[in-house]
């Protein structure tokens, strides 16, 4: 936008003072400063002035220039506009790939799996070794999580696409970010505020034993008395299968508040979720009544879930069992950590640092608990967490934090056509 607002004041500045300096003789006219201004805004605007006649071919020349600056300010503003959306287009099929391949190599979260996905554009380092994923919205420009590429690469690779950003006229902020690399956007004059934790699981050593989990393994118990079961389905899912998912989704769908969201999460697509592992609940009359998918983690050991969504009547429970379920299933396959996602505005661990900034934010957003409840799903999320891993948002200023909000709710939503 500041480009372009300065290509707007050049070509002024050239009008005005063309016309105020040229010579009586030009024209046949002594040009007055008002004279001046409204002359070139009637030839910026392409309207022109049929009355005044050019006496010479320097005035002639004059005009014609005053034209052509007209006509490459307007180019230029036309390009700055629309440059958002040419660059997002600009995505070939062989970046596509190369993100894939640099996620197999350098990824190191369960966000990760998202970034590859079409509706992230890609910005890659000049040698190709790291690449950011992005998305814009209006004048934002909003990364999803870290850059992917070696450590030594990284900061280069902000540096550049911050020039970018400045260079469209695009605000910049990373949206779920490791505490990994805090400090290089710190360096980079960048600022950073806490959003949540992760739950994380320790698969390891989970169990039903004990007084804590006391809850859990009445429920459990209780509903496998009833007929309840678990199956666990590797891809390709058959299209039987999907049909049941799909229909146990559209009900979760019905559920007020709930709809497909993207960007940091998938949606219910059947060729993505017929290409995913996935577990399902099953009543005693084999009805499926909840089901969650499994998706890659690039963290080692690490297993995760994206969509989790049951029928309108399945039984309080159902989504407690189906996670004990799956998390025994993880244990027994190997895996060491199991990622439930992120509970939003958590509020700061032991010894961990904050901003004065960031717990007035946390504290403004707890004390809207009724609006959004945090701490329940926090809770909710407790019942199977180890231990809790922190993400942030990074921007440049304060003021940008509105702004980053919006641009993730435009950048999640589905539009009609899709």
């Amino acid at each position: 936008m500041l480009r372009l607002e300065m290509a707007f004041l050049v070509a002024v500045a050239y009008g005005v003072g063309g016309f105020w300096l040229l010579d009586k003789r030009e024209f046949g006219i002594d040009f007055t400063l008002r004279d001046s201004v409204q002359k070139t805004f009637l030839f910026l605007s392409l309207i022109g002035d049929p009355g005044l006649i050019p006496h010479t071919r320097y005035a002639q020349w004059f005009l014609d220039s005053l034209y052509l600056a007209t006509i490459t300010a307007i180019g230029y503003a036309s390009l700055a506009l629309f440059r958002p959306v040419l660059f997002e287009f600009r995505t070939l099929p062989h970046e596509r790939e190369l993100a894939g391949e640099l996620v197999k190599k350098y990824g190191r979260s369960a966000m990760d799996f998202f970034k590859t996905w079409p509706d992230k554009s890609f910005f890659f380092s000049p040698s190709q070794e790291a690449f950011l994923a992005y998305g814009v919205s209006g004048n934002f420009a909003l990364v999803l999580g870290d850059p992917v590429g070696p450590a030594e690469k990284l900061e280069g690779l902000i540096r550049s696409f911050a020039l970018l950003c400045r260079e469209n006229g695009w605000n910049l902020g990373f949206h779920a970010t490791l505490p990994d690399h805090l400090a290089v956007y710190t360096r980079l004059g960048l600022r950073k505020l806490k959003i949540g934790d992760d739950a994380i699981a320790d698969v390891t050593r989970f169990t039903l034993e004990g007084k804590a989990k006391k809850e859990v393994r009445s429920k459990l118990n209780q509903m496998e008395k009833q007929g309840f079961r678990t199956v666990y389905y590797e891809p390709p899912l058959p299209d039987e299968l999907l049909a049941q998912v799909k229909e146990v989704s559209d009900e979760w769908l019905e559920i007020p508040g709930r709809r497909e969201r993207r960007f940091t999460v998938g949606m219910y697509e059947p060729h993505y979720v017929r290409s995913m592992p996935l577990v399902a609940v099953y009543d005693g009359a084999g009805k499926m009544l909840a089901f969650m998918n499994l998706v890659p983690s690039y963290t080692p050991g690490e297993a995760t879930v994206d969509l989790m969504r049951r029928r309108n009547q399945a039984p309080n429970g159902v989504m407690d069992y189906l996670f004990a379920k799956v998390i025994l299933h993880l244990k027994e396959k190997g895996f060491r950590r199991f990622n439930l996602g992120m509970a939003p505005m958590a509020g700061f661990q032991e010894r961990e640092e904050a901003s004065a900034e960031e717990k007035a934010v946390h504290f403004f957003f707890q004390h809207l608990n009724f609006l959004f409840s945090f701490r329940g799903l926090y809770q909710y999320k407790a019942k199977f967490a180890s231990f809790w891993e922190p993400r942030y948002v990074v921007y440049r200023n304060v003021v940008d934090l509105p702004r980053l909000a919006m641009a993730l709710s435009k950048l999640s939503e589905i539009k009609e056509e899709e």
